[in-house]
């Protein structure tokens, strides 16, 4: 080895420890997605980046000595590493066969957990089976897990406490989410690190009960060393508290989050050092408070699935701690407690009344809910299973044509990251009661299912057998090893695994556990290498102690030491004291770190920077930058060393491998990087829309579609856009169908000034509109979206241009149908462009379809009484009617809502319909819809004062209601109370949007002109 190759082994070794920082802790709130497809891509781009370095290495490496020349497992793991490449060459093979081979690959747009992200799981943990030999390194990589998870509960506390300083849209105190973002992925990557840190607690603990008490003297000569670390510990946390705080003070200060975040890793590495170690009895402290910390935000994340995997993961760990210490007694003890716990969490499920009272509790209550399977979350679930049973039953071909590998999808599965996409045809009704209905399930909430699903038979039995064979292996190793701290290690592992196994078979694989998942299997693996020396600081500490000769050194050999004797060996690395080794040379770590905060103190003082892609690229760059200071950190601690050790190998490796790398990878990099830049920019746009700035949104999206031409989601968005400025805009005197003889294609839309894009007429922008939901479908025939936002433009281009469009609307509503038959969305969408057509009997039928579906569907039964309204059939037009309203109170707000009660009034119903409204008022006393629609019926009859009453009631419920200040003010005016409306109307002025302003001032003009008094 030379110093060069021990640099780039360094490195790699950093790019894991980055690794397993970003994935639980980081997200970027400038993108759209925020949380998992950012950590997936940051996962990406350091497996890229870590397996370059590794190659390096490998090139550096002298004498022949392959990466795992100290390998003394005896092929114990080979069946392990066999699994590994079966699962992978599955997901190859399914991305292959998928239904959708791109989306397989790159992952769809809300999880990007395709092969792409697979691979870099992979990546990194052959890197680790070639490169961890040490148990230094494990104690490292234990250490940054457990120090990365403080700032994580930490955030979780703090939001339960209502202090977070970030705007989510949710409720993020009910159930914490921290840097997560659901409250089940934080409680299921917690989970897997608790033991952990009880391995560590444990630890300190019988250290505390073996060691003699220090004296006062040992206290006092410990104290720099125990505030150092505390210093360490609160200048690591203020990075993130930094960015979190101090983020609503500039719109540039997030760009910092990736060099904070090597910031943080690179002042880990003092913790995994050690000189003179600190009193024991500051590592029960220390780790018992971080347990503590843990615990308490997975309580308080109300996530029953992870508190029962934590369960499961704790009784694992006091039973290994029993069996393996031969403590009878302990083992009695936690079976003593498990029973019990385990009979009451059944008996707290099982029907009886009287428990009820139970389930109301605030967290706890929620235990006695996890067999309800109609209602809730088990409901939800229940209906996802069902659909995919039926999925793998039925095998139904996804999309508009017939699926030539149908027989296969047993085995192979439908691809990775397309469950949502093949899972169209067996949608289940009833899940749009309990979520979005325009949502289609992307994971089952039950691992093995997933991989089913995705993968098929065989992707389950390659997963299966890594998990048995890599349980397996920890036990034969747990016995094997005869340290305390490996053992300790190995049930720390083992527990973690457990827990996460049994969570997720109710819940979801996220980028974190998986990653967690992958390295843990391969610290199962390398046990007898990092077990066979005891816990010196390295070889460079294991040179200064015993000087060798440097050719030994140089062939990459280590001197080894005597085994430490059990229960005598030292603190594992974690809140180790500072060594000064690991700051030789000190001015790195501290000028990267000093760098960084100066950086984002700049980034806080700056203008807004529009350049999102370039902003990335640089704290990207900065974060390697960071990887390469904790590799020069880690590689030259001692002059013996450095001494030793060959500067390089010599010859063109060190010069041309790493430009010739950089050039490779590059492209990569910017691949990487291009898809959460694309999705800044997609998130500006959607911001600049909401506020009414058109142009500003265009051009964002055409930014983001530049970056990733082939995302199908930002087409969605970005027609979107153009078909509200079409609505917005009159129709041109010329002949409105010629603009769709000459459509723009897509790409020409991505490259024309935005300023002319938004400011085109309405029938450009309909062709523009057709051009880019055209784009999104062929990207992605398999999704319904396309062909119904396709259907929704022709028959708005058919109501208001050309009739003819309402037949494309038909046809390709009823594609959209055959891709997702079970969709009432799809299918009230149809009635509708029947309705438009004037076939109110096929409209009929298509809403009868729909009802069946659907009986809950309040949209359903108000497009039903529309239907019944044109064909005059009065009696059930106001049944449907009165049944919409008692489901949903704003079901009949749509355009034309006032015309259609004209109808109703001209047709001499009035009254009937008022009586409706009356009783919905009193069944939805607090829905605004209601009262202004109610007081609007009453007004049309002539009831102006009982119309007033309902419009009061609407301003109370909404004070900022324009419209229902303008109501009072026109009912006050009819009744003659002409300085009560003038003031209302001046409310309904102060409210308006812009484009009422005007209307606004002129109608109150007119009330102050009515109240002038007359000479």
């Amino acid at each position: 080895m030379t110093q060069l190759g021990r640099f780039y082994e360094r490195v790699v070794e950093m790019g894991w420890l980055m690794a397993i920082a970003a994935t639980p802790i980081y997200f970027n709130i400038y993108s759209s997605r925020v949380f998992e497809p950012d950590k997936a891509t940051i996962l990406r781009s350091v497996a890229v980046f870590t397996a370059a370095a590794f190659l390096l290495a490998q090139l550096e490496r002298r004498g022949g000595q392959s990466a795992a020349g100290d390998d003394q497992q005896g092929g114990l793991h080979r069946p392990l590493m066999v699994s590994a490449l079966a699962l992978a060459g599955v997901q190859i093979l399914a991305t292959i066969t998928s239904i959708a081979p791109p989306i397989s690959w790159w992952g769809s747009y809300m999880r990007l957990q395709g092969a792409y992200t697979f691979l870099a799981y992979f990546t990194l943990f052959l890197i680790m089976l070639a490169s961890l030999r040490r148990r230094e390194q494990v104690d490292r990589l234990i250490t940054v897990a457990l120090l990365v998870s403080a700032p994580i509960s930490l955030y979780g506390i703090v939001q339960f406490l209502h202090k977070d300083p970030l705007p989510w849209g949710g409720d993020v105190a009910a159930r914490v989410t921290s840097s997560l973002g659901n409250a089940i992925f934080l409680a299921a990557y917690l989970i897997m690190v608790v033991p952990l840190t009880l391995t560590r607690w444990v630890e300190s603990l019988r250290r505390w009960q073996r060691t003699p008490p220090p004296t006062a003297a040992a206290w006092e000569a410990s104290v720099p060393s125990l505030l150092g670390r505390v210093g360490l510990v609160l200048l690591m946390n203020l990075f993130p508290a930094f960015l979190l705080i101090l983020n609503g003070r500039s719109p540039n200060v997030w760009w910092g989050a990736l060099p904070a975040l090597a910031s943080f890793v690179v002042l880990c590495l003092p913790f995994t050092r050690q000189s003179k170690p600190l009193p024991p009895l500051v590592g029960v402290l220390s780790y018992g408070l971080l347990s503590a910390l843990q615990v308490l935000a997975i309580f308080l994340t109300q996530s029953r699935g992870p508190w029962i995997g934590l369960a499961a993961g704790l009784v694992c760990f006091v039973a290994l701690l029993a069996l393996r210490g031969r403590r009878r007694q302990l083992l009695k003890g936690a079976v003593g407690v498990a029973i019990p716990l385990a009979l009451l969490l059944v008996i707290v499920n099982l029907p009886i009344p009287q428990l009820d009272s139970f389930r109301q509790l605030p967290y706890v209550g929620r235990l006695g809910t996890l067999t309800e399977l109609e209602s809730g979350t088990g409901k939800v679930r229940s209906l996802i299973w069902q659909g995919s049973l039926e999925l793998l039953r039925e095998r139904p071909a996804p999309g508009l044509q017939p699926d030539a590998l149908a027989a296969l999808r047993p085995l192979v599965g439908y691809g990775p990251d397309v469950m949502a996409l093949a899972s169209n045809k067996v949608y289940q009704p009833g899940l749009a009661q309990l979520e979005a209905r325009n949502a289609s399930p992307d994971r089952n909430h039950l691992n093995l299912l997933d991989h089913l699903i995705m993968t098929g038979a065989l992707g389950l039995a390659a997963y299966l057998a890594i998990v048995v064979l890599g349980l397996r292996l920890a036990w034969v190793y747990l016995w094997k090893a005869d340290q305390w701290h490996s053992q300790l290690v190995l049930i720390g592992i083992i527990s973690g695994l457990a827990a996460h196994l049994v969570e997720s078979q109710v819940g979801i694989v996220i980028v974190a556990t998986w990653t967690y998942f992958w390295m843990y299997l391969a610290i199962i693996a390398r046990t007898p290498a990092w077990t066979a020396e005891p816990a010196l600081a390295g070889v460079a500490q294991a040179v200064a102690l015993q000087p060798a000769p440097a050719t030994v050194i140089a062939s990459g050999r280590r001197r080894k030491g005597r085994r430490t004797p059990t229960g005598t060996e030292p603190e594992p690395a974690a809140l180790a004291s500072t060594s000064n080794d690991i700051f030789s040379p000190w001015y790195w770590p501290a000028s990267y770190v000093g760098l960084s905060i100066f950086g984002v103190i700049l980034l806080l003082a700056a203008r807004p920077i529009e350049d999102a892609s370039l902003l990335y690229a640089l704290s990207y760059a900065w974060a390697v930058v960071g990887i390469l200071v904790g590799g020069i950190t880690m590689s030259g601690t001692t002059a013996s060393l450095r001494r030793a050790l060959p500067a390089w190998s010599g010859g063109w490796v060190p010069v041309l491998a790493p430009v010739l790398l950089l050039l490779v990878l590059t492209p990569i990099t910017l691949k990487n990087l291009s898809v959460v830049t694309a999705d800044v920019y997609y998130k500006r746009g959607t911001g600049a829309e909401a506020m009414g700035r058109m142009d500003l949104a265009v051009l964002n999206y055409q930014k983001a579609l530049l970056l990733e031409p082939d995302q199908d989601w930002y087409y969605i968005f970005f027609g979107r856009t153009l078909l509200t400025l079409a609505e917005q805009r009159p129709p041109q005197a010329a002949n409105p169908a010629s603009a769709a003889s000459v459509p723009l294609a897509a790409d020409q839309i991505l490259t024309l000034d935005a300023r002319a894009v938004s400011a085109m007429p309405r029938e450009e922008l309909l062709g523009a509109t057709h051009a880019l939901f055209d784009r999104a479908r062929q990207l992605n025939p398999l999704n319904p979206d396309h062909y119904a936002n396709l259907g929704r433009l022709y028959r708005f281009w058919g109501e208001t241009a050309d009739r003819k469009y309402l037949d494309d609307s038909v046809r390709l509503l009823d594609e959209a149908i055959t891709v997702s038959p079970r969709s009432t969305l799809l299918r009230n969408d149809l009635a509708r462009t029947y309705m438009s057509r004037g076939e109110f009997d096929q409209a009929l039928k298509v809403l009868e379809e729909s009802r069946q579906l659907d009986p809950t569907f309040a949209s359903t039964y108000a497009l039903l009484g529309y239907a019944y309204q044109e064909l005059q059939m009065w009696d059930q037009a106001l049944a449907s009617h009165d049944r919409a309203l008692e489901i949903d109170p704003s079901s009949l707000m749509e355009s034309g809502a006032e015309q259609r009660i004209v109808k109703y009034i001209e047709a001499g119903k009035g009254e009937e319909l008022a009586q409706i409204l009356r009783r919905a008022a009193e069944k939805h006393p607090t829905s605004t819809v209601v009262h202004s629609t109610y007081g609007f019926v009453l007004s049309r009859l002539g009831k102006t004062q009982e119309a007033l009453d309902q419009y009061r009631i609407n301003v109370e419920l909404a004070p900022k209601d324009w419209v229902g200040h303008r109501n009072m003010a026109i009912s006050y005016q009819q009744l003659g109370m002409l300085p009560e409306a003038l003031a209302s109307a001046q409310l309904a002025l102060q409210y308006a949007p812009d484009n009422q302003k005007k209307p606004m001032q002129d109608f109150v003009a007119s009330i102050q002109a009515a109240a002038r008094p007359h000479n």
